[in-house]
């Protein structure tokens, strides 16, 4: 049984953080690059991996300095990727809920009606004009 401290809450937070703020990430890649679902999808997963990973090698003591540089670059580059992400999810969201408000303003419009005078409930037609007893 896992003992519970402080540090396994700690790392158990941060990775779950992680994975969800991934998934999210990567569905809104796939919404800001339709069909290609499965590609978006795999670099996703490789994204999050790449980036804990990272991030995880800075805290290595015996890493050298330009190598620390390098994965803080890769982080930081991965973590504009998720911003990236986050935002097309986002995007995604307002752009249903604007779509929609206009289609309900739209069918919630009325229509103008044209009344006649035949159908406003007086039994008698209407009187032809001048051009029109001509015409006949």
């Amino acid at each position: 049984m896992i003992k519970l401290n402080l540090n396994t809450i700690s790392y158990t937070t941060a990775i779950s953080l992680a994975a969800f703020s991934g998934a999210v990430a990567t569905v809104g890649m796939m919404k800001l690059v339709p069909d290609g679902e499965l590609v978006v999808g795999a670099m996703g997963v490789l994204f999050e991996a790449g980036k804990l990973t990272s991030f995880a090698m800075l805290h290595r003591k015996a890493a050298p300095r330009l190598l620390k540089i390098a994965l803080a670059g890769v982080g930081l580059t991965l973590m504009t990727a998720n911003v990236a992400g986050v935002s097309g999810v986002l995007s995604n969201a307002y752009e249903h809920r604007q779509i929609n408000a206009q289609a309900t303003a739209h069918t919630a419009r009325p229509t103008p009606t044209r009344r006649s005078t035949w159908s406003s409930g007086s039994c008698r037609r209407p009187r032809a004009t001048s051009l029109q007893r001509a015409r006949l």
